[in-house]
């Protein structure tokens, strides 16, 4: 499936700023049980890594922020949530390798892909997952799977749950699909 018409999201991070966190900020390892979890504009990050909005149709300023935001169980919302109709194509966000693709209690239908950028990008709450296989590459733009509201999120609307992690923990994908900085986003 080809990239649909509209602009490239690249951002660039500040350097020190921990991968979109303060420094010294990091996340658990999602690793660690079930903690882990088209429209392409402009930006760039220090690895000069071209990211996308990994729901097709949905354009980069309609994202809301939702990093940190407080979850069951004295949680913290680790990742973005994009809401968007029931079976919306999920698209991978970077070009990678799917590495997992199951099922847990808390994301539902859950797909991990390792980025070319070296980071682990976790895709959850999915209805449905689209014909690629674990082990199999993906490129930028690709389908993986389908907007849904499985797992913890039943009794929600259906939306892509979207997390990016780095060797540190988890990281806030929403600076690397909008193009602005952390300071930006916390001035708003």
């Amino acid at each position: 499936m080809g990239l649909a018409a509209g602009f490239v999201i690249m951002m660039l991070a500040a350097i020190g700023a921990g991968d979109g966190l303060k420094a010294g900020e990091h996340r658990g390892d999602p690793s660690h049980g079930d903690r882990q979890e088209r429209q392409i504009e402009k930006g760039s990050n220090e690895r000069n890594v071209e990211y996308i909005v990994p729901v097709e149709g949905v354009v980069p300023r309609s994202l809301v922020d939702t990093w940190g935001a407080v979850r069951s169980e004295g949680r913290s919302h680790e990742g973005i949530d994009i809401f968007a109709k029931r079976n919306t194509p999920v698209i991978a966000s970077i070009d990678g390798r799917i590495v997992r693709q199951g099922v847990s209690e808390r994301g539902g239908n859950v797909v991990w892909v390792v980025g070319d950028d070296g980071r682990r990008h976790y895709y959850a709450h999915l209805e449905a997952f689209s014909e690629h296989r674990t082990g199999q590459r993906v490129k930028r733009g690709e389908t993986i799977g389908y907007v849904g509201n499985s797992g913890n999120a039943i009794t929600t609307p259906p939306h892509l749950h979207y997390g990016v992690y780095t060797s540190q923990g988890a990281i806030n994908p929403y600076p690397l699909l909008t193009g602005k900085e952390i300071e930006e986003i916390a001035a708003e």
